[in-house]
């Protein structure tokens, strides 16, 4: 009687364990389809930089000459959704695991905004009368500025992953397990 009864519990665990795990598999697969879908406000901090370069040089005949140029650049930050990991574990109180990578740079986006010259074919020169190269210069002051700024927008874009997976967790009444690859 007692085998028995020893036996039937058994089963009765392994069952109970079997379509817990499927009903977490599921619930992981829901999650996924939903973080999916929700790919576009989950980890994208978009950052708005302006970066210019300004030059003039005298000239004798007429007023001096200008060369006044603006560009804006547009950068995407989050994460690669392969490398986002996300598994719902436990049968009475759901956990909810994430593990997300360090978060970068997704996409960049620059344009000339504003380009303005005393002449159409004037080109930027210094003191010594030799030509600068505008795009070098344009390149040295976005890497200057993303230098300074970028550890903020992905310590943000970090943060702003973290609170929606804290509300993912909170909708579908789980505890967050959150595993950060990366911290500064």
């Amino acid at each position: 009687m007692r085998f028995r009864l020893c036996l039937f519990l058994i089963i009765s665990f392994l069952i109970t364990g079997c379509f817990n795990s499927e009903e977490n598999e599921a619930l992981t697969q829901k999650l996924n389809s939903q973080i999916l879908k929700d790919m576009g406000y989950l980890s994208n901090l978009e950052a708005f930089y302006g970066i210019d370069f300004t030059n003039t040089s005298k000239n004798l005949i007429r007023s001096n000459d200008f060369y006044v140029r603006v560009d804006d650049v547009r950068i995407f930050y989050g994460y690669p959704l392969d490398k986002i990991k996300v598994k719902v574990y436990g049968s009475d109180k759901k956990i909810l695991y994430v593990k997300l990578p360090r978060p970068e740079q997704i996409s960049i986006d620059r344009k000339i905004a504003h380009l303005k010259t005393r002449r159409e074919k004037y080109s930027p020169i210094d003191e010594n009368g030799t030509e600068f190269d505008v795009e070098k210069k344009m390149l040295e002051a976005l890497n200057s500025t993303l230098r300074k700024y970028e550890p903020k927008m992905l310590e943000m874009t970090q943060n702003i992953s973290k609170e929606y997976f804290e509300m993912i967790a909170k909708n579908n009444n789980m505890d967050l397990k959150l595993e950060l690859e990366y911290r500064e």
